[in-house]
């Protein structure tokens, strides 16, 4: 385990808060909302930006009032054919299996890993304090280049936990974690990485034999490198705009970076045809306004009851009852890679 500290930025952020999943969205463009002026925590399974366009799963705020918001376990995969994502945009190549399979030939994780619900919850505590966390497997599958069932994953992680908690202006903390990771190489075959990616040391390779999420014209072929990095930044999250921020935010996750080269019948790479896909996996923020002060615990947290819907909030289409928080206190898996962040504000 690392640790380090660094300065916080202040930003600004959103003002509404709600406490129910928000439905699945697509955005084009970043709005900006208001700067929110109370804590607030956010969970979301998967974030896919195709190009610059973004798709969001569902999406868990934290409840208004000291609760614990979890969700229920619906769905799994993303997208689904509800998410109806405009295949010029997004593409309909890659689908991302969020742990739970029926028969074992239909596992897209490599032997040895069982069919499994995923975990999420964002919550307030009775100090008002906001966290949220992940726990979920995830496997990235590729159907454009993918040839039997089993040979289309093209990546794979085993109990992946995050988590965030804003506990004070001066400190908050984050963890990222992973028991297992496979990677298809360059010959085809699922890997098991043994040296898992670290905030100092990313999973880097390059021309691994699978596609984008989009087809492209003229492609025979397509090769792609990819970068599997913790998140340690609140930007380096995949947003709508109803995900909010405030004075001082925290993120944990795992970032995909994906650049796929289009290759011609004749070997050669197509110009100007590469296709930039970034994925978040287990995103989690908490946020809380520069003059937050964590009151005394009185109240005993309640759980929300799955699948509550309240109004949705500023550009979303509704509520959903499928929606994803985020998961697992912060605890790692043994013999996993994690590390936690601690961010203190100095002054000067």
């Amino acid at each position: 385990m690392t640790r380090f500290a660094t300065k916080l930025a202040t930003v600004t952020a959103c003002s509404l808060l709600v406490a129910a999943p928000i439905a699945s969205a697509q955005e084009t463009e970043t709005a900006k909302p208001e700067p929110s002026a109370t804590p607030v925590a956010f969970g979301n399974l998967v974030g896919l930006d195709v190009n610059g366009s973004r798709f969001v799963s569902e999406l868990s705020p934290s409840p208004s009032e000291p609760a614990s918001n979890l969700l229920p376990t619906k769905r799994q995969v993303v997208p689904e054919t509800e998410d109806k994502l405009d295949p010029k945009v997004y593409g309909k190549n890659y689908e991302v299996n969020l742990g739970k399979f029926g028969s074992e030939a239909d596992s897209p994780f490599p032997a040895g890993v069982e069919t499994t619900e995923f975990k999420v919850e964002a919550e307030l505590k009775a100090t008002h304090v906001p966290a949220a966390s992940v726990e979920a497997n995830f496997a990235l599958r590729d159907f454009k280049r993918g040839g039997e069932t089993l040979n289309t994953t093209v990546l794979a992680f085993k109990g992946v936990k995050t988590s965030v908690e804003c506990g004070t202006v001066d400190e908050t903390t984050t963890s990222t974690a992973v028991d297992a990771l496979w990677l298809r190489n360059q010959e085809g075959a699922l890997e098991a990485i043994t040296d898992l990616p670290t905030v100092e040391k990313p999973l880097e390779r390059k021309d691994l034999p699978f596609g984008a999420p989009l087809t492209v014209e003229g492609a025979v072929t397509s090769k792609s490198d990819i970068k599997i990095s913790p998140v340690t930044k609140f930007d380096q999250l995949i947003r709508l705009k109803s995900w909010l921020e405030s004075d001082v935010n925290a993120a944990a996750g795992w970032q995909v970076d994906i650049v796929t080269h289009a290759v011609d019948a004749e070997g050669k790479v197509l110009e100007g045809k590469d296709v930039t896909t970034r994925l978040v996996l287990g995103g989690a923020s908490c946020s809380v306004p520069k003059d937050f002060v964590a009151t005394e615990e009185d109240p005993v947290p309640t759980a929300v009851p799955a699948g509550y819907a309240a109004p949705a909030a500023p550009g979303e289409s509704g509520t959903s009852p499928l929606g994803f928080t985020l998961l697992g206190a912060g605890a790692l898996l043994a013999g996993g890679a994690a590390f936690v962040v601690r961010r203190r504000r100095h002054d000067h």
